[in-house]
């Protein structure tokens, strides 16, 4: 039996994961998600997150708040955020609006975590200068960060679902890869997120500075993880194609990247270490590499079982840090 939701998106000491798509019908796709989220609500997950590209970035969708609309019509036990969301590519009023109108319909189970973007084929498609997103993604997020925590915005008031956002905000988190983004996010007054490729020491600098801001929401770290031995080619694949899409390449640890694998023990180990250096309140994982079957995706989801436990407890004592 799947168990009711029992916490907000993001909320310290839980956990989610990162759903990514694997080559299929578009049908089928959807499916595969659906039927990954209902088996992390099985395993303890809290909720789940769908990441944002275009042009057919592998994994990726290009809607991930209508496609987290459908997720959470379809598996009720779960929350779902877009996250991340570009916020840079969309208006921040539509983007408020539909969010607002979402958590409406499923209170207490949206969530949105922003990001700029990084990947220059995605702003070709819009026609925008990548070269200007940091600005752009600035003044976006102060401003649907407003509406959608019903600090207002203009006349939006009039809005009933923005307006019921003073009682229920919509949770939020910031991408910081930097010092000035940590300190926006804070400045936003939403939690921060940090890119699972981000070093350690790197993440705990942010955090710190994040803290020193006044930020006073979620540290979500993401790791990407694997229970057992890690599928070599598909990972040095996907962090080629990462390397490739991107300005700067993923570092390389040995064979398998910056992945957490090992028995379920090990990756707990791990995975604690990681939340005990970086001071993180809660842990998005992904298994994602294209490639990956069904079952596989599944087989993964079903060994974190045996992962989840030490890994919230030493997330709920972060957060009473």
């Amino acid at each position: 039996m799947m168990r009711p939701i029992s916490a907000p998106p993001f909320c310290p000491g839980t956990t989610s994961l990162g759903l990514y798509t694997n080559p299929a019908a578009p049908g089928v796709m959807l499916d595969r998600l659906f039927a990954q989220a209902a088996a992390a609500s099985l395993v303890g997950l809290a909720g789940v997150t769908i990441s944002e590209h275009h042009g057919g970035f592998p994994g990726y969708v290009p809607n991930p708040v209508q496609l987290a609309g459908w997720m959470l019509d379809r598996v009720p036990t779960v929350w779902c955020a877009a996250c991340p969301l570009l916020l840079t590519l969309r208006p921040p009023v539509t983007v408020a609006e539909e969010l607002c109108w979402m958590s409406a319909l499923h209170p207490g189970r949206v969530g949105v975590g922003f990001a700029p973007g990084y990947l220059a084929a995605d702003f070709e498609l819009f026609d925008q200068d990548v070269g200007q997103r940091a600005d752009q993604f600035s003044k976006r997020l102060l401003t649907t960060a407003a509406i959608i925590t019903g600090r207002g915005w203009r006349s939006l008031d009039a809005d009933p679902a923005v307006a019921s956002t003073s009682d229920s905000p919509v949770p939020f988190v910031a991408a910081a890869g930097s010092p000035r983004a940590a300190r926006r996010a804070a400045e936003a007054g939403g939690g921060i997120l940090t890119d699972s490729l981000a070093p350690m020491d790197r993440v705990r600098t942010l955090f710190d500075v994040y803290d020193e801001a006044g930020g006073r929401g979620p540290r979500v770290v993401n790791r990407r993880i694997w229970i057992g031995a890690p599928p070599v080619e598909l990972v040095q694949s996907q962090l080629a194609h990462f390397a490739g899409a991107s300005a700067g390449p993923p570092s390389l640890n040995d064979r398998t990247g910056p992945i957490v694998h090992g028995t379920p023990a090990e990756v707990a180990d791990q995975l604690v270490a990681t939340v005990a250096s970086t001071g993180a309140t809660h842990l998005g994982l992904k298994f994602h590499l294209t490639g990956v079957t069904q079952h596989q995706a599944l087989d993964q989801i079903e060994a974190l079982e045996d992962v989840l436990p030490a890994v919230e407890v030493a997330l709920g004592n972060s957060a009473q840090e």
